[in-house]
């Protein structure tokens, strides 16, 4: 056990070393050398006999040495060592492993060493040199007990040491010297063997031998100089800046001067150290430089950073221009990107920006399209020949003269090309599909890419293929909505690379066929061809799709479970052969869709077995011979937007067309009263993969046939962006994961109190991550839905895009781990079809759904679900009225519950009849049902519900809308006799402004030598119907559509309903080619229409033709009832008269009267003739006619409409133009 008071002796040694020292010292400016006050002796064990250690080691003899690792790492001048080496000469050496004696202390030849006594000594026969390792404080003594080599073997020992300790400071200690005549010292001391850098205890204090009973410390020099100052001006002229102030302290002495412009340290090695303060500082060029000055000592320390660096702009006034000097391009090109081989440039400061034009005129240094390096491609806009310019330019802008061999290049670019990234996919790939389109001309230019079905395979477009999908890239505009495609790289480079996202397996792209890709752009024209191949499963069903006795080729045959929910798609091939593969037994509806045709509302239900084999499953599709036309544009301008499915749905039928380039579709449908919609279905083409809302309600009651018209669609724009990640609960991100947001005030389940409902859909990405587009400031809700089977979705609600963060939006698609099924049926044991059920539980603490759209036809559901608790909710059925039906379920995780509803079929309180949203009434109507002795009553924020009963289990009521535009809330309650009520709640948009129609081709009242395209264009804030008339009679015709008329006066009438009923219409006269000669005319309207001569209608209502409004009860043209107070309705025609005449007509009256200005007028050349009110029976008046053209107008304007108890309206009939009319004119 080690003696207390050696250690405690030890210490206070340690300390005296420390803190006791003679004032007088000699430095090198790496160390110092003081003499302790005190002599103080450390000491080793000394002996031979000890075994050797980590901690122990020695070694004897004459010209012996010892290699000793050291505990911890040792600094001498500036290096650190792991290990030193003892020899029995006194020495401890740093580098050399053997012995040396008698040398020069400051270059002694060899390495850095600290000679405690430099002399020729041995320990042959006595001693040696021991090495110990201490602790507290740590340590390594270094104990010499020697003779001198003249002295050996006559016992005249000599005994001293040396300490090192970890902070560097060396410690010798001289104990006891033996006197003799042949004693030396050649110069002990510490040296770096550097002849500069050393300190000789000897020539300081005298031979080692006389010093006996002495202590001596050598500290290292660890403190860095200080900066006191340093002046620069803040400006400079010239890249010399001068240094009027540079001054430093230090402990010892400061050895280097230098100034950078990093904040970082310099090496103390570094070679632009200056001995002396520099009194200027060359920068490299002109510009802000920020200059920080450094001290250096002797011992290498470096100052540490001024805390005050100064910063100086340097200006120069450059007038020189860079010079090139190359530039190579090659002769001929095959691509638009020329590659520029060499560009090189020289400048007296540097050059700092390179241009490539094709003009000889200097460019701007300003000028657009500047590069700091050498560019290494020119891209020009076109083929062809091509001069091409090289410019250089400094920071001063100065450019470089006109290149004196500027280069011609001739530019052969290949025909567009189209390649996929893969040419094979099977039905299951999730990944993504790249499209590159290449030698696009010129550069920048909007390309159009379709998909077609190549039904038959034969690799070529033919008249059968059809488009299922198409969108339009530009080169070079990238796309900030990732369901929306771009060009990929952003460069406006003659190419587009896009991707396609192909991770729903279940969509339409996904069915097995063949497909061609096709990019236009004009006549250009490229191809390439997918090939999607089955995945087979143990069921199969297949067969043929007609029409009952064609083929149809190309078919797209959708495949839906029992619960209507969507399974897959397959294309039948070019003799209508279709195969599909349900992953489970079941039952199935095969469903056949085509462009053109129409599929039966009712097909039954298909069972398949495990591992059965279906085929000869024919369908049929019905052709559709009744045609509707329209097109889908934006609300913020006219531009077409194509690739869009357009949905025609009746109680029996329902058709599909897609949009073209300008945004133009056509439905062929059977006959019967229709629904369009432009809705979100993200397994086909659809609204969200053009970045727009889709309408779910589009407009209702489109009758065919009878009502051949044009419905148009204005779909909106988000203004937002929702962004997030999908993942499972594991964290792995779910591409393909479609995404849904509705607006707060619309139930998730479908169901809404209006019918022109935005939504906003997503697809997720490889990644997982999606964006969704909403609107700004209102609140919705957002939900995602998987694979039935294999997932459960999400969703959040409410949502709020004010005030809710739009990034960081994640969800967590839970995995199916158990079920619930049952079954839903009234108490008759009927079960109840089609009916709305909603599941929803929790997870994480947020609201978490899946919903099924509808019971299947034997009132059977099934829904996927994890461990938890469920509510189960009926909401509704067309059938049976289910009031707040709710029931809860707990599940385990691996479990099946059954859950078997019945519902009342009594009547609740009180219901209402759905009503028309957005509606143009002044007066809305209302009705429903009620509960045996249910009041109702109600009301919006205007008026009061004005009710009738009649009969004991309905109500009906009468309510005014008011004036203002905009939201309406009607709120309806039944209360019975017990007190309770129960309120029902509807929001109604009031929209009374009329479309607006624009006719822009043909011109009115211009002649045109052949027929001239129809061209006009809808606004207004809802979906409208478009009817066109030709002479008065309804037309199949569109927008861009060929007028095919005859020559003669021809007239137009474009007529827009909106879907709250407001109609707006525009009306012009035209002539096409020489109109044939006419005499007398008389116009009684018998036709039913207005086409037996060319009217024209304005105003803001038309007139129209009604059957027993005429003489003698015969056909009539009449004012229309939808006038509002202050509008007119005009009737015009523009006539050439050869003589003179007369016109005469019939009209009638039942109108106030008494006004200022009268109701009816009628007007010739703006002259007017007749202008009367009142009640008048039909009237005959008679006018005369000069020779010339003349313009015959009639009007009505309504007023008093809230007073006024008659019909307000006008009527006219047996128009006799007696002018010998010769030639209609406009």
């Amino acid at each position: 056990m080690k003696n207390p008071g050696v250690v405690l002796t030890s210490i206070l040694m340690f300390l005296l070393l420390l803190n006791a020292l003679i004032a007088s010292a000699a430095t090198d400016g790496f160390y110092q050398l003081s003499q302790s006050s005190q002599y103080s002796w450390d000491g080793t064990d000394g002996s031979r006999l000890k075994a050797i250690t980590a901690d122990y080691a020695f070694t004897y003899g004459d010209e012996a040495s010892v290699a000793y690792a050291m505990p911890w790492t040792f600094t001498f001048y500036g290096q650190t060592y792991n290990q030193i080496t003892a020899d029995t000469n006194g020495n401890i050496w740093f580098g050399p492993t053997d012995s040396a004696h008698s040398f020069n202390l400051a270059n002694n030849g060899r390495g850095p060493v600290i000679a405690a006594w430099n002399n020729d000594l041995s320990s042959y026969y006595y001693g040696g040199v021991f090495i110990q390792h201490k602790t507290n404080p740590e340590r390594v003594v270094i104990e010499w007990q020697t003779e001198t080599y003249t002295t050996e073997g006559l016992q005249k020992p000599n005994y001293f040491e040396v300490v090192l300790f970890p902070n560097g400071n060396i410690a010798i200690d001289y104990k006891a010297f033996t006197s003799d005549v042949s004693n030396k010292d050649f110069g002990s001391g510490v040296s770096r063997n550097d002849g500069s850098n050393s300190v000789n205890l000897t020539n300081d204090r005298g031979n080692v031998f006389t010093l006996a009973g002495h202590s001596f410390l050598f500290v290292p020099d660890t403190t860095p100089p200080v900066g006191t100052s340093f002046t620069v001006p803040t400006t400079s002229s010239t890249l010399s800046v001068a240094v009027s102030t540079f001054t430093a302290t230090d402990n010892i002495g400061v050895t280097g001067y230098l100034i950078t412009e990093s904040s970082t340290p310099p090496l103390s090695t570094a070679t632009d150290w200056s001995a002396t303060a520099p009194t200027s500082y060359t920068a490299a060029s002109a510009g802000s430089h920020t200059l920080y000055p450094w001290i250096k000592d002797a011992a290498g320390n470096v100052s540490a950073v001024f805390a005050t660096p100064r910063i100086v702009v340097i200006t120069l006034p450059d007038t020189t221009v860079p010079t090139i000097t190359g530039f190579t391009v090659p002769a001929t090109s095959t691509t638009l990107a020329v590659a520029v081989s060499t560009f090189t440039a020289t400048d007296n400061i540097g050059v700092t920006g390179y241009l490539i034009t094709e003009s000889s005129t200097a460019p701007l240094a300003t000028a657009a399209g500047w590069t700091a390096t050498a560019p290494t491609s020119y891209t020009a806009a076109t083929a062809g020949s091509h001069t091409l310019y090289p410019w250089t330019k400094d920071a001063a802008g100065n450019v470089s003269a006109a290149f004196a061999t500027p280069r011609i290049v001739a530019i052969t670019i290949g025909n567009m090309a189209l390649a996929l990234s893969t040419n094979y996919i099977t039905a299951d790939y999730q990944g993504n599909l790249g499209i590159t389109v290449s030698n696009i001309s010129p550069m920048g230019s909007e390309v159009f890419i379709e998909q077609f079905v190549d039904a038959n395979r034969n690799g070529m477009i033919d008249a059968s293929d059809y488009v299922i999908r198409s969108f339009k890239v530009s080169d070079g505009v990238v796309s900030g909505n990732s369901n929306v495609q771009g060009d990929g790289d952003g460069a406006a480079n003659s190419a587009i690379s896009t991707t396609l996202n192909y991770f729903m397996q279940n969509d339409l792209y996904h069915a097995p066929g063949q497909y061609i890709f096709r990019a236009s752009k004009e006549t250009q024209i490229a191809s390439a061809i997918l090939t999607v191949s089955p995945v087979l499963q143990p069921q199969t069903i297949s067969g043929t799709v007609t029409d009952g006795t064609n083929l149809v080729p190309g078919a797209m045959v959708r495949l839906l479970d029992k619960w209507r929910r969507h399974l897959a798609f397959a294309v039948a091939d070019e003799y209508g052969n279709y195969s599909l593969e349900p992953k489970n037994a079941g039952q199935f509806y095969v469903i056949p869709y085509a462009y053109g045709y129409a599929a039966r509302n009712d097909i039954p239900l298909t069972t398949v077995t495990s591992g059965q084999t279906i085929s000869g499953h024919n369908i049929a599709l019905l052709k559709g011979d009744n045609h509707l036309f329209g097109r889908l544009t934006n609300t913020e301008g006219s531009s077409g937007i194509d690739g869009l499915w357009v949905v025609g749905r009746s109680s029996n039928y329902t058709g599909i067309a897609i949009s073209d380039f300008n945004g133009s579709y056509d439905l062929s449908l059977p006959a019967g009263q229709y629904s369009i919609t432009a809705s979100l279905d993200l397994v086909s083409p659809n609204p969200s993969t053009k970045g727009y809302f889709s309408i779910q309600r589009g407009v209702d009651g489109v009758t065919l046939p009878g009502y051949i018209s044009q419905v148009e669609f204005k779909l909106p724009l988000p203004d937002v962006f929702v962004t997030g990640k999908i993942t499972d609960p594991a964290g792995n991100r779910l591409g393909g994961v479609p995404i849904v947001g509705k607006l707060q005030s619309y139930d998730f389940n479908g169901r809404t109190s209006e019918s022109n409902e935005p939504r906003g859909g997503a697809l997720s990405d490889s990644n997982g991550n999606y964006t969704l587009g909403l609107r700004h400031g209102d609140t919705w809700g957002m939900g995602i839905s998987l694979d039935y089977d294999l997932y459960i979705g999400a969703f959040k609600h409410p949502f709020s895009t004010l005030t809710s963060p739009l990034t960081g939006n994640d969800f967590i698609a839970q995995k199916v781990t158990s079920w619930i099924e049952g079954s839903l049926k009234n108490r008759s044991d009927f079960p109840i079809k089609d009916a709305d059920i909603k599941l929803q539980g929790v997870i994480n603490g947020i609201n978490s759904w899946i919903s099924t759209p509808k019971t299947a036809s034997d009132g059977t559901f099934r829904f996927g679900v994890f461990a938890g608790n469920w509510d189960v909710e009926f909401l509704s059925s067309p059938d049976v009225i289910i009031y707040a039906l709710r029931q809860s379920v707990d599940i385990a995780d691996g479990e099946s519950k059954s859950l078997n509803a019945v519902v009342d079929s009594r009547l609740p309180f009180v219901m209402i009849n759905p009503l028309r949203s957005p509606t143009n009434k002044v007066m809305e109507t209302l009705s429903g049902v009620r509960g045996e002795g249910v009041g109702v009553f109600g009301g919006n924020q205007y008026f009061q519900l004005v009710v009738d009963y009649p009969t004991s289990t309905t109500w009906s009521g009468s309510l005014e809308m008011g004036a203002q535009e905009g939201n309406s809330r009607i709120t309806v309650v039944g209360q019975g006799a017990n007190g309770i009520a129960d309120i029902i709640v509807r929001d109604l948009q009031i929209d009374r402004s009329r479309p607006v129609v624009t006719i822009v081709s043909p011109a009115a009242n211009l002649a045109y030598p052949s027929a001239p395209i129809l061209q006009f264009s809808v606004s207004d804030q809802n979906p409208v119907t478009v009817v066109v008339r030709i002479d008065g009679k309804v037309v199949q015709n569109h927008s861009g559509g060929n007028l095919n008329l005859t020559a003669g006066n021809h007239s137009v009438l474009v007529e827009a309903t909106d879907i709250a009923g407001n109609i707006g219409f525009s009306s012009i006269g035209f002539t096409v080619g020489a109109p044939p000669l006419q005499s007398n005319v008389t116009e009684n309207f018998e036709s039913g229409d207005f086409s037996k001569l060319p009217w024209v209608l304005s105003g803001d209502g038309m007139w129209s033709v009604l059957a027993g409004s005429g003489y003698n009860y015969t056909e009539g043209a009449v004012t229309p009832a939808s006038l509002r107070d202050g509008e007119s309705a005009v009737l015009e025609l523009t006539y050439t008269c050869v003589t003179s005449g007369s016109i005469k007509f019939k009209y009638g009256l039942d109108s106030p009267n008494g006004y200022t200005s009268q109701p009816f007028e009628f007007s010739i050349d703006g002259v007017s003739k007749l202008s009367t009110g009142g009640y008048i029976a039909l009237s005959s008046v008679n006018y005369s006619i000069t020779p010339g053209i003349h313009k015959f107008k009639w009007s009505y304007s309504k007023q008093d409409s809230n007073t006024f108890t008659g019909n307000n309206a006008a009527w006219l009939d047996e128009i006799f133009f007696g002018c010998n009319i010769t030639k209609k004119t406009r």
